[in-house]
């Protein structure tokens, strides 16, 4: 199996599941529907937030907030979601 075929396996599966795949390109900075700043912008705010608000729906909104687990050590991936909200 290639890295292509893999890849392309793996997108069909993830789309399956219900993940909608968004071509790297058309979601640049420059692309036609910019959702980053740059190239090296990995993770999209926007995107996760949307998320974290939908996962927690009975959270209260101050407690999903990037400010309240800020410079509180041993929070584990609270701490980093946090820092990208």
């Amino acid at each position: 199996m290639t890295e292509d075929q893999l890849e392309q396996e793996t997108l069909a599966w993830l789309q399956d599941v219900g993940y909608i795949h968004r071509y790297g390109p058309d979601i640049a900075f420059d692309g036609s529907s910019p959702e980053r700043a740059d190239y090296r912008q990995v993770v999209l705010p926007f995107r996760l937030r949307e998320a974290v608000n939908r996962l927690n729906p009975g959270t209260p909104v101050v407690a999903r907030s990037p400010g309240r687990h800020r410079g509180r050590p041993g929070r584990g991936a609270t701490d980093m979601i946090a820092l990208f909200l």
